[in-house]
């Protein structure tokens, strides 16, 4: 349960279900992870071994844990009746919440559940052996949970057919949750107590999908050409190391700044000026959707289902996934007060069908999850 999208969403997911309808267990690889303690009570959790924040801090005793933990796991996949024992109950309802549980779901001991894949992925992404692959699984579903409906139609071509098991809900969120985590006090004022120097910010991991090393190329030539401004990410990942080599490499350690992996990232949000999605690919851009609930002027790449969140020029800027269409997209925010204004007021105007919007995805998920009268489920 460490902290990603999917992860975030399952949270409200799980906070959202009425506890006098639904029973439900969560079973996870991994013990722990920062989004662990957000399980509600009420959930049953069921972890099949320990997480690396459980382990040994030394480094030699570290290695053991994991192969321990690896062959655990693969013990549970080459003999899954061992989950039987493990619940203690017989679930009517089992979901893969990413495509990557997908294989486990279907291999699961409780034949006469029924199986739900959420698909939270571009498929467009995908090397044509895991495309090929995640499409076959799909089809033995019941159920294929599409979040955005660019989504559903990517998978719909590449297919060349309707997904006749497929249907569209999008991702909850507890807009309520955001607001109040965004008052929270946190001392951001190092880096964001500069009038002069207007400041965007970032939230997510720090991987190739979510295109920083492009934002910063973006930024290193707005720098170069006299358009100050500060870019704060809020994440960690595997491009950690790479992208602080870059920065340091083109001198923007004051500008370009890694923050790392923040609990609470939404007080950061509201002390930037602008949010900005530089995304190669997303199916449902959750932080979108978070700097929409936060009033926040947003830059976004056109990535899957951004399409879906913001309307162009009226609730956000929506630019191509590139230097040239960044670099344009933050000069206009940096220079020109209009469109920005434009876009606070369009924001604060649809807020009323963002509420409205959140109680049909409630609704539809229990209709979903009801409509054979089930009275568990496991994920």
């Amino acid at each position: 349960m460490d902290f990603g999208d999917a992860q975030k969403v399952l949270i409200d997911v799980l906070n959202s279900l009425d506890q006098n309808k639904f029973e439900v267990a969560l079973l996870l690889d991994y013990a722990g992870g920062a989004l662990e303690k957000e399980i509600p009570i009420q959930v049953l959790l069921y972890p099949i071994t320990n997480g690396i924040g459980r382990f040994s801090k030394y480094e030699f005793i570290r290695f053991f844990h994991r192969v321990r933990c690896r062959l655990h796991l693969e013990f549970y996949k080459v003999f899954p009746f061992l989950l039987e024992r493990k619940l203690s109950f017989i679930p009517d309802v089992e979901i893969a919440f990413t495509h990557l549980g997908l294989p486990a779901l279907l291999r699961s001991p409780f034949t006469k559940s029924k199986k739900i894949n959420w698909f939270h992925s571009d498929i467009s992404f995908f090397d044509v052996e895991s495309r090929n692959r995640v499409l076959e699984l799909m089809e033995r579903c019941d159920i294929t949970v599409f979040v955005s409906d660019t989504t559903k139609k990517r998978v719909e071509e590449y297919f060349k057919e309707s997904i006749s098991n497929g249907v569209l809900i999008y991702n909850l969120l507890n807009d309520q949750k955001i607001k109040e985590l965004a008052q929270k006090f946190v001392d951001t004022e190092e880096f964001f107590k500069s009038q002069d120097c207007k400041t965007f910010v970032s939230v997510g991991r720090l991987v190739y999908q979510k295109g920083y090393d492009i934002l910063l190329e973006a930024h290193k030539d707005l720098i170069r050409e006299g358009i100050y401004h500060r870019i704060v990410i809020i994440g960690n990942g595997p491009d950690y190391c790479y992208l602080k080599e870059q920065i340091s490499f083109l001198g923007l350690e004051e500008t370009f700044i890694l923050l790392g992996e923040k609990e609470n990232p939404f007080p950061y949000m509201v002390a930037a000026n602008f949010y900005i999605q530089s995304s190669r690919y997303e199916s449902y851009p959750l932080t979108v959707k978070e700097a929409l609930i936060l009033n926040k002027p947003i830059i976004s790449t056109d990535s899957c289902g951004v399409r879906e969140i913001i309307e162009h020029g009226e609730t956000g800027y929506i630019v191509e996934c590139s230097k040239i269409g960044l670099k344009k997209g933050m000069k206009m925010f940096l220079v020109e007060s209009e469109p920005v204004n434009k876009i606070k007021q369009k924001q604060k105007q649809r807020e009323t069908d963002f509420n409205l919007h959140n109680q049909q995805t409630h609704q539809q998920l229990e209709c979903l999850l009801l409509e054979n009268k089930e009275k568990y489920f496991s994920i």
